[in-house]
């Protein structure tokens, strides 16, 4: 099994990736497991001239305080913490998957709903555009078991795709989204039957390298690891089949569905189904409008399983249904569903960009 440096990958995302400057106030929020790992993220900080504070805490810290406080107390705004949120410049969430994708299976609805609100102030300022806020997605053989697959392959993608040349992955999105820029139509399709069409004309085409933005000069958020080029497409129609999805703690196969005039209407799974039903009882707004396509480009990921890193894996590409306003859409729903095909065929404009999981194009191949 891999032994990541965690001081060299520490170095990487604090240098390149975060671009933390002298004098930053540098929040990092992280899950107890990979305190370590939040440590050297600290003293990279450091070592820049900025001032970190670090904070871990566990899952089970994290559901307690769901289980036992009460709807009152959930629902209040901590003050404290918006007031340590108003002065940071760069948050950090190591670690920012839960150790168990189901741990908080047990928790009532009506708790998230109170939590939510009461956190809502503190979600809207974190995410304002006038900070810098970098989640990283760190494995645990708790998450292996959710997504069913192997832990050692699944440990080693996921921490050899942190331990990248950025400037390279850089490089591979910004020829992809040159690629598409000034595009009007993306055909999917797959040998499970696949065949869905985008109308991509006039969209802002986003570019995930591992490099955030300065603030005022685009989003600064991202995402760790890194590598996928995406977009809020107008419109979307005909059928999709969809390799993998996870949803509410619970892996999802060839998911089947049609979408008509951009709204999706699932009509099956090899497995897995069932969460779709019970996730589509809580959806609200835009939550089957179609929200993105994302195209992956990141070569050292070859395990999928985790969201985060499973949408930057080369060659593949996903579909988002509902919440796309943070990516320059106009959908408002209570959640952001990702759904991927592994080995698709991607044709742009009639010109052929990926055959069957493989790009066509020089650059990228």
């Amino acid at each position: 099994m891999l032994q990541p440096d965690l001081n060299s990958i520490a170095e990487k995302i604090v240098s390149q990736c975060a671009r933390v400057k002298r004098g930053d106030c540098v929040f990092i929020l992280a899950r107890s497991d990979v305190a370590e790992f939040a440590e050297a993220i600290g003293i990279a900080c450091t070592r820049k001239g900025a001032h970190p504070l670090v904070q871990s805490r566990s899952d089970n810290y994290r559901r307690e305080n769901l289980l036992q406080a009460d709807l009152e107390t959930l629902g209040i705004t901590p003050q404290h913490f918006l007031a340590l949120i108003r002065e940071t410049n760069v948050f950090f969430q190591v670690g920012f998957l839960p150790a168990n994708p189901g741990f908080l299976r047990d928790v009532p609805e009506e708790r998230f709903i109170a939590h939510s609100k009461g956190h809502k102030p503190v979600q809207e300022l974190l995410y304002d555009g006038t900070r810098k806020w970098i989640g990283i997605a760190c494995p645990t053989p708790g998450q292996a078991e959710a997504f069913e697959i192997p832990w050692e392959s699944y440990h080693d993608s996921l921490w050899g795709s942190l331990d990248v040349d950025y400037d390279e992955l850089s490089r591979r999105c910004t020829c992809l989204e040159s690629v598409l820029k000034g595009k009007r139509e993306v055909r999917i399709t797959s040998r499970k039957g696949c065949d869905v069409v985008l109308d991509i004309s006039g969209v802002p085409i986003l570019c995930d390298g591992g490099v955030i933005s300065e603030p005022g000069e685009g989003f600064p958020l991202l995402n760790l690891p890194s590598g996928e080029v995406y977009l809020p497409p107008r419109n979307a129609e005909g059928t999709v089949v969809f390799d993998y999805a996870f949803l509410q703690g619970t892996t999802i196969t060839d998911l089947k569905g049609d979408f008509t005039e951009g709204i999706l209407e699932f009509t099956g799974a090899e497995r897995g189904f069932d969460s779709i039903r019970k996730a589509l009882e809580t959806a609200t707004g835009d939550q089957m409008k179609i929200a993105e396509l994302g195209i992956g480009v990141n070569t050292d990921l070859t395990q999928y399983g985790n969201v985060i890193a499973t949408e930057k894996m080369n060659g593949s590409v996903h579909l988002a249904i509902g919440e796309n306003r943070p990516i320059g859409g106009t959908n408002v729903a209570g959640g952001h569903w990702d759904m991927f095909i592994f080995r698709p065929t991607v044709v742009v404009d009639g010109v052929v960009l990926i055959e069957d999981g493989k790009f066509q194009i020089e650059e990228l191949m």
